[in-house]
């Protein structure tokens, strides 16, 4: 794959497709490797990951059980990862392992790795880096990620920003999403309209990730709910970025909405998909904009509990604080 032939994402999957090809050959068994492995292989990644942070946190193994079933047993993730064959399964493990381990050296390489295989693992880039002594840790895997994606960079790092980016903000609005609902009230340039929200989704979350502070399962549930609330295009596997964290907050903190978010968006990715057609179109309008009023109360409720800007504001004194005590002591 060369800069005039890349696709829209991150090499990460393609470098595992070497030593498939180098197995298997061009033979059938190649290309259910291609198809199935991946998707397959982080599914139970996740499932893992959710057995672990339950466990963890409550210590209780038969909640971690149930948590992992709840998303093995989800038919969602099987049909898009294991059936039809996408891949987002393996950055989203990966994006639950680094937030499992964000006290640990090994994140670097759990973040980095996500961020290797997807670009929409960046949106939790600005609050991992905000968090107390996180930066170096969120530095260290972007160098890793752009280490491993030097061979795209330098065959034409501007066109390989060009593909990760701008399907987002060029393309035909496609996926039925609740910004469809916007032509019924007579918007004519819906791409330009759809754009602008993404875009302003973009910098307010940058801008208020600093601010956002609780357990990391629930902080990521908001962030990439509202990127599905938000987001220009909407393919039915990017619903499903925001499961496993939904999955670990309810059982984390006991709570039932973030379950019914999940339940929302498993249904959301059967009938709103232009694969599957289970409605006809005017009927996903109406579903899509319903999802979207669902996601929106989520994202509504969630965000006065996580936005805690006096506490950043402490934080920052503080880590300023001791950077001046620090230089004082050192200077002769």
């Amino acid at each position: 794959h060369s800069g005039t032939s890349y696709m829209h994402k991150p090499p990460g999957l393609y470098y595992q497709y070497i030593p498939a090809r180098l197995i298997f050959g061009f033979t059938y068994l190649y290309y259910v490797y291609l198809a199935r492995l991946p998707g397959i292989i982080g599914d139970f990644l996740i499932a893992i990951g959710l057995f672990i942070i339950v466990r963890r946190k409550l210590g209780e193994e038969w909640l971690a059980n149930l948590a992992a079933l709840t998303y093995l047993a989800a038919p969602a993730p099987f049909m898009f990862f294991g059936y039809v064959g996408r891949v987002d399964a393996l950055p989203i493990a990966f994006l639950l392992f680094a937030a499992n381990n964000m006290h640990r050296a090994r994140f670097s390489l759990y973040f980095g790795l996500s961020a290797l295989h997807k670009q929409f693992a960046v949106f939790a880039g600005p609050w991992f880096l905000f968090r107390p002594g996180m930066g170096k840790k969120v530095v260290l895997a972007a160098l890793f990620t752009l280490t491993l994606m030097a061979p795209y960079l330098l065959d034409d790092p501007l066109l390989v920003l060009e593909r990760m980016v701008s399907p987002q903000l060029t393309k035909t609005v496609y996926g039925m999403t609740w910004t469809h609902n916007l032509t019924r009230l007579g918007v004519t340039d819906l791409s330009s309209v759809a754009s602008a929200i993404t875009v302003a989704y973009v910098i307010v979350l940058f801008c208020v990730s600093p601010f956002l502070s609780g357990d990391p399962h629930r902080v990521l549930a908001w962030i990439y709910v509202s990127f599905v609330l938000f987001a220009r295009n909407m393919a039915e596997h990017y619903l499903l970025w925001p499961a496993p964290f939904l999955i670990a907050y309810a059982f984390i903190g006991k709570r039932a909405f973030p379950l019914l978010i999940f339940g929302v968006l498993q249904m959301s990715g059967f009938m709103l998909n232009d694969v599957n057609n289970m409605l006809p179109k005017s009927m996903r309008y109406d579903f899509a904009l319903a999802q979207g009023i669902i996601l929106a109360l989520y994202v509504a409720i969630e965000f006065p509990q996580i936005f805690r800007p006096r506490e950043s504001w402490q934080r920052a004194t503080e880590a300023l604080r001791r950077l001046k005590t620090k230089a004082s002591e050192t200077t002769p």
